[in-house]
């Protein structure tokens, strides 16, 4: 039995290989993008951008996610992402230190109430210094 952390770290060294890891998504938060039981391919990348689904490892460690990006900001650790099934008030954060890799699905881009969502949640976090330095 592989415990939470040691298949976090499998799963990344895989994805960091160039042919990435397939991973199966186990619910409908991406539909109709990716459905339930739907494997995609990831790979590590240097950076990600918002519309990109990436695969990140929980706050807890319990489980990976598969989740679009909303909003992503160059020196702030924190990413907000949103399943395509969700609603934008379902809009969350998760530490960059947790990101796995992107998916190879077509990149889309964020509705305008989901990032609206994310700058809230990242100045809630007190990150709105690094907000105000970003270049329109």
């Amino acid at each position: 039995m592989i415990s939470g952390t040691d298949r976090k770290d499998l799963i990344a060294k895989l994805a960091a290989t160039p042919t990435g890891v397939a991973i199966t998504c186990a619910s409908p938060s991406m539909e109709p993008t990716i459905r339930a039981g739907d494997t995609v391919r990831v790979r590590r990348v240097e950076r990600v951008r918002a519309g990109d689904v990436v695969v990140f490892e929980t706050a807890d460690g319990a489980a990976l996610m598969l989740h679009r990006v909303v909003l992503a900001l160059p020196n702030v650790p924190w990413i907000a992402h949103l399943g395509d099934a969700s609603r934008p008030r379902a809009t969350a954060l998760f530490h960059r230190d947790r990101l796995i890799g992107v998916a190879d699905v077509p990149k889309r881009p964020p509705r305008t109430a989901a990032v609206v969502m994310a700058l809230a949640r990242l100045a809630r976090r007190g990150v709105g210094a690094a907000i105000s330095t970003v270049k329109r």
